[in-house]
């Protein structure tokens, strides 16, 4: 896949979200970008996306009860040029995909999909402005 542009972004779900989102900020002195409820990605209740110098977002969410266990691990997210062209790219080799295409409407198009490692990454394609 000759698409990617960069990595930019990487998610850690845990069910231990006060704690570990206290860690990050206090410990590790992230600086918080935003929190909140999730309102396009649902399958979590509450996040936290902390700035790091440099370009890229680092974001802790908390899942719900019905999608504990959907990741094993950090999630991490490959930037592509074209969103469709990658998914028609990972269907053509097999790769489940793990949901539908996901819009905030403002900034970016994602989606999930599982590696042959058993994880879970994340697709996504910065929408044009």
């Amino acid at each position: 896949m000759d698409v990617i542009q960069g990595l930019t972004w990487v998610g850690n779900c845990t069910e231990n979200y006060d704690a570990t989102v206290a860690f990050f900020q206090d410990v590790m002195g992230l600086p918080v970008a935003q929190a909140g409820t999730p309102t396009v990605d649902t399958q979590y209740a509450r996040y936290t996306v902390f700035r790091p110098p440099g370009d890229a977002a680092f974001e802790v969410f908390e899942p719900k009860p019905e999608t504990r266990g959907r990741f094993n691990g950090p999630v991490i997210a490959f930037t592509v040029a074209s969103l469709e062209e990658a998914r028609r790219e990972l269907e053509s080799h097999g790769i489940e995909l793990l949901s539908d295409v996901l819009d905030d409407g403002r900034q970016w198009r994602w989606l999930y999909f599982r590696a042959p490692d058993g994880n879970a990454y994340l697709l996504q394609e910065r929408i044009a402005s």
